[in-house]
């Protein structure tokens, strides 16, 4: 469902110019991968026949027994509609040809191997159509508008321009490519990169079927990979197996197809030979679905997000000419990375750290476990630090706009969050410095910030940071930290609930306002803007993606409330985006007005919220 299909790689137990056994092995494998669901199944190059036949592929019988066994495979799936991909060598016109043969519903169709390869007669002869044959011969292959998929034979993969990258920048979403397995020791991880590294920059898949240990070991022992590699995730096998191996993976061509869409990338040409449709897959059995998909990448990605922050605010620094960066530091988690990027940052130029200026602004809503971190954090990185009270400007604010302080409402909370945005941006202009606006993309996202207030800064560093990279990022730097007493109150930073701190503490005076009691647990809004922004999933396939990864957390009830009120909020809150100010892209998604999201704000909700209410009545 919703673009998923489920694909498979095999590396079949052969014997080399036994194609009687390789048939039967090849038919066995192929019946496991239909019972496990599998609409595309392939086998590597040559595996009717085995790739190190030598001279025997030059010999009529050998020729005439792979095409029966060939027709065999074909006929045995007669009545399937899932396409199986084998290698074999092909005689046409007296000229032996390697071959990728594509199989559904009994009909062959050929992908011959393009090149120089001194076995084998070159490819782009049948393809460019200068010999006349009766068999129907093509590169690339369409199953519907998102999944189009295309051959690559043998070592074509390591040319600097390869067929597959070829097609792939052309739109094809999946590379199929057959080869002989590799035969030293850097081959394997050459081809992890390779493939990975094009999945990624073309937002394509790459499934790869070789040989293994059963091919001849006169010269070299073939290892049997298997892999996928899915944008930018791979999946493979342990190889040098002794016994038929087969590799699944339920991939998302849909959310290629989102991200093709996005990045204006190419259309798939009309050059296609049109299958059968197949299958999609209801249930997700070989795919791990990440619950934290900002999180990819680790403590390597959390230092270089950090690495472009500083950097970036070091730019800013230098060209606007500023004496002092500063900031309000509350002592919860987005001013906390602010106030570590800004340190970082004036250690990298060799300025002095107490030029970091650093407000604490404690109002209605202050705890001490909050202002306390900020005293200790500011301590600890030997930044200036002053406090300013803002409950008596608060106070006189509400007696002239005649509010009751009793009164709790939006007002009572935007008040305080302009009066420390007022503060600070006076501050700023009387220290020649440069407001540092510590909002995450999290709350951009929702709108959790006060227009005019929070909401405004004049450089944001954390604006393409999510709520859960933030405390990814936090918890790197913790730990990354000799000084135990910054390592401490980092910790304590992280474990205190998210807050904006514009309500009365409780009884106990701890924090009483939380904001994921109010708009429901960050790590599902994060999840929601992955999957909606950068892949373009809609409602539905969303709610079935959250499903899969925080089944056992949240109970569906709370999933669906979070994501109906991610998509009114989203919508609603664009007006806030429109004027949002400058800001670094760290991570893989941006909702910069200016480079990376445009929507008018007066855009409507209904449809995507219409389409949650149908799958909830299905």
């Amino acid at each position: 469902m919703y673009g998923f299909y489920r694909i498979a790689a095999v590396s079949p137990e052969l014997r080399v110019a036994d194609v009687s056994f390789n048939t039967k092995e090849i038919i066995r494998c192929g019946e496991e991968a239909r019972r496990a669901g599998a609409c595309l199944t392939v086998f590597p190059e040559l595996s009717l026949t085995g790739t190190t036949c030598g001279d025997l592929f030059y010999q009529p019988l050998l020729l005439d027994e792979a095409w029966k066994g060939l027709e065999t495979i074909a006929e045995h799936f007669r009545s399937e509609a899932m396409i199986l991909v084998v290698g074999l060598p092909v005689l046409v016109k007296n000229q032996v040809y390697n071959c990728a043969a594509v199989l559904q519903n009994g009909d062959i169709m050929l992908s011959p191997k393009r090149g120089n390869d001194p076995r084998f007669a070159d490819g782009a002869v049948l393809l460019d159509g200068l010999v006349s044959t009766d068999h129907v011969f093509s590169e690339t292959y369409r199953i519907n508008e998102c999944f189009t998929f295309g051959i690559e034979i043998g070592e074509e993969w390591r040319k600097s321009v390869s067929p597959g990258a070829v097609l792939a920048e052309q739109g094809v979403a999946l590379i199929c490519n057959l080869s002989a397995g590799n035969r030293t020791a850097r081959q394997a991880e050459e081809k992890r990169q390779t493939f990975g590294s094009r999945a990624g920059l073309h937002h394509a898949i790459y499934l790869a079927a070789s040989s293994g240990v059963h091919e001849s070991t006169t010269d070299a022992v073939c290892d049997g990979q298997l892999l996928i590699a899915e944008d930018d995730v791979i999946v493979e096998n342990e190889r040098y197996s002794r016994e038929s191996d087969i590799l699944y993976r339920d991939a998302d061509f849909g959310a290629l197809q989102g991200q093709r869409l996005r990045q204006r990338m190419a259309e798939p040409a009309a050059e296609h030979l049109t299958l059968e449709p197949v299958s999609e897959v209801d249930e997700l059995k070989y795919r791990h679905v990440d619950p934290l998909p900002f999180l990819m990448g680790g403590d390597e990605a959390c230092r270089e997000s950090f690495r472009i922050q500083c950097h970036a605010l070091a730019k800013r620094l230098e060209i606007t000419g500023s004496q002092k960066a500063v900031l309000g530091l509350s002592g919860g988690l987005d001013s906390t990375l602010a106030f570590l990027v800004a340190a970082e940052t004036f250690k990298l130029l060799g300025r002095d750290p107490g030029d970091v200026l650093a407000l604490t602004m404690p109002g209605f809503g202050t705890t001490n476990r909050t202002k306390g971190n900020a005293e200790k954090l500011a301590e600890c990185l030997k930044a200036e630090l002053r406090t300013v009270d803002i409950k008596a400007a608060c106070l006189q604010h509400f007696a002239d706009i005649g509010h009751d302080p009793a009164d709790h409402s939006v007002t009572y909370e935007n008040t305080q969050a302009r009066e420390r945005t007022q503060i600070l941006m006076d501050v700023a202009n009387r220290e020649r410095g440069l407001l540092i606006g510590t909002g995450d993309l999290s709350e951009i996202a929702l709108g959790w910030s006060t227009y005019n207030g929070d909401h405004m800064s004049m450089y944001s560093v954390n604006c393409t940071v999510s709520k859960t990279a933030i405390r990814a990022i936090v918890k790197w730097y913790a730990e990354s930290q000799e000084d135990e007493t910054l390592r401490q109150v980092l910790l304590d930073i992280l474990a205190t609930p998210v807050s904006p701190e514009l309500l009365p503490a409780d009884e106990d005076g701890g924090i009483q306002q939380k904001t994921e009691t109010i708009l429901g647990a960050y790590e599902l809004h994060d999840f929601y803007l992955y999957h909606i922004v950068r892949n373009g999933a809609d409602p539905e396939k969303v709610l079935f993606l959250a499903k899969a990864a925080f089944g056992n957390t949240y109970p569906e009830e709370e999933i669906r409330r979070t994501l109906q009120l991610f998509i009114r909020r989203f919508f609603t809150q664009q007006f806030k985006r429109s004027c949002s100010c400058d800001g670094p892209v760290t991570g893989p998604v941006s909702l910069s007005p200016r480079t990376d999201w445009k929507m008018p704000s007066d855009a409507s909700a209904a449809s995507w919220l219409a389409r949650l209410e149908t799958e909830q009545k299905g």
